[in-house]
């Protein structure tokens, strides 16, 4: 293998020397995208038991993202290198209860790339789609929920202009 001088000096990204591209999910991708989503269900298993899935969560989760495509107010991307799936990023738009001034909100919802693709710019990428989607749909203002203990998530959205605006709260009920 050569080294890339200009991805060496910094003069050139990781996606520029790469086919990753990113496209927008359909039926005939769940199956595989059902991976990605379960390593994704693991991480955050990982951070907090609260988050821990069903043992039969990832047909579950295809038959919801059946219907969730189907809606013109949602989108699925994928990100594929080398006919792989790396990553995956899902989003809604929804409206905001009347009293709001800003009704028309998009929400990002799951987000995942594969760690030995982090840092190379592939959620950058995946983000800059789903923002761009969203705009032409009329959006102004975009959400995403974070696990709290999630670090290495609130660093990467906090990067991209995100700030906090909503602390969501658990207990258990004895």
């Amino acid at each position: 293998m050569l080294l890339c001088l200009k991805c060496y000096y910094g003069k050139s990204s990781y996606l520029n020397q790469t086919r990753m591209r990113i496209i927008r999910a359909s039926e005939n991708h769940l199956t595989e995208l059902a991976a990605l989503q379960k390593m994704y269900m693991e991480h955050h298993a990982k951070l907090d038991d609260y988050f821990t899935f069903d043992e039969d969560a990832s047909a579950r989760w295809i038959e919801y993202m059946k219907k969730f495509l189907k809606e013109k107010n949602n989108i699925a991307l994928i990100a594929v290198e080398k006919q792989a799936f790396i990553g995956y990023m899902t989003a809604s738009i929804y409206m905001r209860r009347p009293i709001y001034k800003i009704r028309k909100v998009g929400l990002i919802g799951d987000n995942f790339v594969l760690p030995n693709y982090r840092r190379k710019g592939v959620f950058s990428k995946m983000l800059e789609k789903t923002l761009s989607w969203m705009k032409t749909k009329g959006v102004e203002y975009v959400e995403h929920p974070i696990a709290a203990k999630n670090k290495l998530g609130r660093t990467a959205w906090r990067k991209k202009g995100f700030e906090n605006m909503t602390i969501f709260t658990k207990r258990k009920i004895t």
